[in-house]
């Protein structure tokens, strides 16, 4: 549906639940929706809605979940945010241009679950009232320009959110926080499954409390200590595009049950250790744009769940092993920018691969048995092709 929200809508009294997300409306949201007293669902994300959101939305007293995802609404978000919203449970407002601090009074809106910032124009530091919130799950400020408040260097946010014990998903990646890690951090919710925190600035290293009790991970400018290697339960692992440093350890086949794990655009060195062969749950592993040395492991083709593997931009040598071709589901394929020879594997995810290079890349394929730098992608384009 396209056009804008005709004000009139602010009259049905009775209405419960309005949901125009996943369309085509541009225009401002109505104040007059404010009137609308019962409703427990307001659901405006996916369309072409600008402007400020009106402060009477942020005192529907029922609201139960606010979708306001993927627009063009700017603005700051009200002091009094959460006063009004006593019964609110799902905030999402990500991907707008939403700018200011995060008002501290979110934390007033205490049954929330789920509170998604991300991608926005955010800055000052996260208010540590958030640690106030016992029911939340998702906390997403991912890609603002939040950073740590200045009275001490340890990321305060972090020190309290040790508080919120039903939290699952934490993401904090893409933000200048420029701070140390608490050692409080030992204490994050036991039932955490995901912690993003790529390109955050954290410094210093990762503390010798967190124990093997505990599933979250951390994006540094120093080494990986062991005992992170040791958390079996864990999910998801990003720590790339930080400056972490030293060689991938064996103990790395410990994380038994991850399915994406993402270390690329650090400064890691040495070889791929052969027991990531034994991750057989993992779907997505990126390595690229390290300083990784030797071969290609040959147990790679015991990761039977992988479906997409980047070794790009290292320093890798020898052959793509024929033993690749076991890998059923594998969608897409980099190693490019390292130092590989011989052949391309020819079976399996690679069948197609031989008509695709008498295109673009037949000119490779005259010297598949001498390159120095193998400069390959392969990518899910129908079944499987080259790009």
């Amino acid at each position: 549906m396209t056009g804008k929200i005709p004000p009139s809508v602010g009259n049905l009294s009775m209405l419960k639940a309005l949901d125009i997300s996943e369309n085509n409306f541009h225009g401002s949201i109505p104040s007059e929706l404010g009137q609308l007293l019962n409703l427990f669902r307001l659901s405006m994300g996916d369309n072409n809605l600008a402007g400020v959101v009106p402060h009477s939305i942020f005192n529907i007293s029922a609201l139960q979940i606010l979708y306001l995802s993927t627009n063009h609404f700017f603005g700051n978000l009200p002091s009094t945010t959460g006063l009004g919203l006593p019964n609110l449970q799902k905030l999402f407002i990500a991907v707008n241009k939403f700018s200011g601090t995060i008002p501290s009074s979110i934390s007033n809106a205490s049954k929330l679950t789920k509170l998604d910032l991300e991608s926005n124009l955010f800055s000052g530091s996260v208010p540590t009232t958030l640690a106030n919130l016992p029911y939340l799950q998702i906390l997403n400020l991912q890609s603002n320009n939040l950073t740590n408040d200045q009275f001490g260097p340890e990321i305060g946010f972090l020190y309290s959110s040790t508080n919120c014990k039903l939290l699952k998903i934490l993401a904090i990646g893409g933000n200048p926080l420029n701070g140390i890690l608490p050692k409080s951090c030992r204490n994050l919710s036991i039932s955490l499954e995901e912690f993003h925190a790529g390109s955050c600035r954290i410094r210093g290293t990762i503390p010798s409390e967190i124990g093997v009790d505990t599933q979250q991970f951390f994006a540094l400018t120093s080494k990986i200590q062991p005992a992170l290697w040791s958390l079996e339960d864990v999910n998801i692992l990003d720590l790339s595009s930080n400056l972490l440093t030293g060689s991938l350890p064996p103990e790395i086949g410990n994380l038994k049950h991850i399915t994406e794990l993402y270390l690329s655009e650090n400064h890691f060195t040495g070889e791929i250790p052969s027991t990531i062969g034994q991750l057989q749950c993992l779907e997505a592993l990126d390595l690229s744009h390290n300083r990784l040395l030797g071969s290609i492991p040959l147990s790679f083709s015991d990761l039977i769940s992988l479906k997409s593997l980047n070794l790009s931009q290292n320093e890798l040598s020898g052959v793509i092993p024929k033993s690749l071709e076991k890998l059923s589901d594998l969608k897409y394929l980099n190693v490019s920018f390292n130092r590989l020879t011989g052949e391309i594997p020819m079976g399996g995810p690679f069948a197609n691969l031989t008509a695709s290079l008498s295109g673009k890349m037949m000119h490779c394929a005259e010297h598949l048995n001498s390159m120095s730098k193998l400069v390959k992608i392969i990518e899910n384009q129908g079944r499987f092709g080259l790009s």
